[in-house]
């Protein structure tokens, strides 16, 4: 089932749509992608998927954010730790 995609999306994502095509647009509204393991590398893909206009994401990690994490960890903020 496609993802109705609304003005709002496409102005938001507009840039995805010029540089990749409506096609992909859609195709990445539509996705869902699961990244496992958030820390310095999966933190940084998860933002540039969610950046992209991926329509959903699940974020699986097992690990405790923890103070010498948290210089990779784009998520983890004083309160998280």
């Amino acid at each position: 089932m496609s993802v109705v995609i609304s003005d709002a999306w496409r102005q938001r994502f507009g840039g995805t749509a010029r540089l990749y095509g409506e096609k992909a647009l859609q195709l990445f509204a539509d996705a869902h992608i699961c990244v496992v393991g958030i820390g310095g590398v999966g933190s940084w893909a998860a933002e540039a998927l969610a950046r992209t206009g991926i329509g959903a994401i699940t974020l699986i990690d097992m690990d405790d954010v923890c103070v010498t994490n948290t210089n990779r960890q784009i998520h983890a903020l004083r309160d998280n730790v």
